[in-house]
């Protein structure tokens, strides 16, 4: 059974900004980008425990697109997964994902 995919507002925020800063800096990686976060998106909605649990912050999942993570929440109960973060690899992540 295929799970229902839903963006929380953060991770869209972060969407919105990976976009500018690609667009802005790399084009033609701003549309891969996008490209692979779909299939992203798409894997985890079919199986939402390919990706392991991230060990620093339990008990969100790291999903890789390019060189950004995808932090997701899977809830077995109401067959939802929830994206919270769209985080460029390189960051703070531990601290990034605190904020939230």
């Amino acid at each position: 059974m295929a799970y229902r995919v839903k963006v929380l507002p953060l991770a869209d925020l972060d969407l919105e900004e990976i976009d500018w800063y690609l667009t802005e800096n790399y084009p033609g990686k701003a549309k891969r980008f996008f490209k692979d976060f779909k299939e992203q998106r798409a894997r985890i909605k079919k199986y939402p425990s390919m990706f392991q649990i991230y060990e620093d912050f339990p008990p969100y999942r790291a999903a890789l697109v390019l060189d950004y993570i995808a932090f997701y929440v899977v809830n077995a109960e109401t067959n939802t997964v929830e994206i919270h973060r769209v985080l460029w690899g390189g960051m703070d992540l531990p601290n990034q994902l605190k904020e939230e």
